[in-house]
């Protein structure tokens, strides 16, 4: 994802402040799927500036223990969904 976004010369920056843990039991494949679409989306749709990937683990209680939960948002300097079409997409 860095060459296409170097290319276009945006910066793409990786925010894991508030991950501590090193390692967790997930669907690598389903994970890597996602996020490759959405920064692939965030890439072909900015034309200046950054896109910012920030991640999280979130810790909720549950009657089976401490589940982790993997939160990711992305945020870039594009253009945006226009409103009219948020309603169709979500």
């Amino acid at each position: 994802m860095a060459i296409p976004a170097q290319d276009k010369g945006l910066e793409i920056i990786l925010d894991l402040t508030d991950i501590e843990d090193s390692m967790i039991k997930s669907d690598l494949g389903k994970i890597r799927q996602i996020l490759t679409n959405l920064v692939g989306n965030a890439i072909k749709f900015t034309n200046h500036g950054e896109i910012v990937i920030t991640v999280k683990l979130i810790t909720k209680k549950s009657n089976y223990g401490d589940e982790l939960i993997l939160h990711c948002q992305i945020s870039d300097t594009g253009t945006g969904i226009p409103a009219d079409k948020k309603e169709v997409l979500f």
